[in-house]
């Protein structure tokens, strides 16, 4: 692979990790002041945001901590790991093939967790969150763009 195509997959790692930390955030925000109904573009027959329903539900936190706010340190992690792969600023003791394997890690199981988090969109609570999908699609899209990366540099050696 390209050292150009390489640089531009992390770019967009890191462009998406950014754009992931501003959806979070918002979702925070909305899951703390419980007001996501103003932007929620989808609405039940009833009126009610299928925003609020799934960001107020159960399935919305673990141990008390909102996923959305877990998720902000996730998407930031993956901006960060772009930023020191792009910059190849040293990392002590941590050799950028690390860093690659732990971005495809990380993406890896917030997809799995993701999927997991559809499902129960799909099956329990028979309802759609445009911004958790928008949410779900970053995280896809970082985990196919980390893996390309480093199967890019296996291929290379």
């Amino acid at each position: 692979m390209k050292s150009t195509t390489r640089r531009r997959i992390l770019q967009a790692i890191f462009i998406l990790g950014l754009a992931g930390v501003l959806l979070a955030s918002f979702l925070t925000v909305t899951h703390y002041t419980g007001t996501p109904g103003i932007a929620c573009p989808l609405k039940r027959l009833h009126g009610t945001p299928t925003c609020d329903i799934v960001n107020q539900s159960i399935y919305s936190e673990i141990m008390g901590i909102p996923i959305a706010l877990l998720a902000v340190f996730v998407y930031a992690a993956y901006s960060g790991m772009a930023y020191l792969l792009l910059t190849g600023k040293p990392l002590g003791s941590i050799k950028p093939l690390h860093v690659q394997r732990g971005l495809v890690f990380l993406s890896g199981a917030s997809l799995l967790f993701g999927i997991y988090l559809v499902y129960i969109l799909a099956t329990v609570l028979k309802t759609a969150c445009v911004y958790c999908i928008m949410a779900h699609t970053i995280t896809a899209a970082i985990f196919l763009l980390s893996l390309s990366f480093l199967l890019g540099r296996e291929k290379r050696k």
